[in-house]
């Protein structure tokens, strides 16, 4: 069974996005070299990529236009799209993931392969969590608080108990933690 990792920035009070703003026009997320060189260490390692409808759209729009390793890699990669609007994927090594979340997320992650990761798609991030398929949270917490926006877990959730497996501290201030459900 593959293992299921999100990977997003956040802010100090928990938002991946602040109100209005698509993964697109974010500007206080902290892009360095230090976390180009850990994004391309971890595409290297991820089987598959997930992705929400939305934020898969924005990377389809961005990264097949984009030279470079990182690109290089994210478009090189297996793709998979959770959507209900879409028909076709539109991207190389893409493909979609419609009819029942739950039951389409554990036959991929039963497929043979390198971990499932997500980049971004809080909303499908949000269900994940609910379902609690997945198994580990990467959280770039970015030092800025935005005091409103789309939180990554839903208001009123139930409770989600993590336990810290690593940090490491970046020199733009964020620090870079991965969570597994306690």
């Amino acid at each position: 069974m593959r293992k299921l990792s999100i990977m997003s920035q956040v802010s100090l009070d928990g938002f991946y996005a602040g109100p209005g703003e698509g993964w697109e026009t974010i500007d206080w997320h902290r892009v360095d070299d230090d976390w180009n060189t850990l994004s391309a260490a971890d595409l290297k390692a991820t089987g598959t990529l997930l992705f929400g409808r939305k934020t898969y759209e924005g990377f389809r729009g961005f990264w097949p236009t984009m030279q470079g390793e990182i690109a290089d890699l994210i478009n090189g990669i297996d793709k998979a799209v959770v959507s209900t609007t879409l028909t076709e994927p539109g991207w190389t090594n893409a493909r979609l993931l419609q009819g029942d979340l739950r039951t389409a997320i554990e036959a991929l992650k039963a497929e043979p392969g390198g971990p499932v990761a997500v980049y971004g798609s809080g909303e499908l991030v949000q269900s994940l969590t609910a379902l609690k398929l997945i198994d580990e949270y990467i959280l770039a917490i970015v030092p800025v608080a935005l005091g409103t926006g789309s939180p990554l877990f839903r208001p009123n959730a139930e409770r989600l108990n993590l336990e810290l497996v690593t940090s490491r501290v970046f020199k733009t201030g964020v620090v870079f933690a991965t969570y597994r459900p306690a």
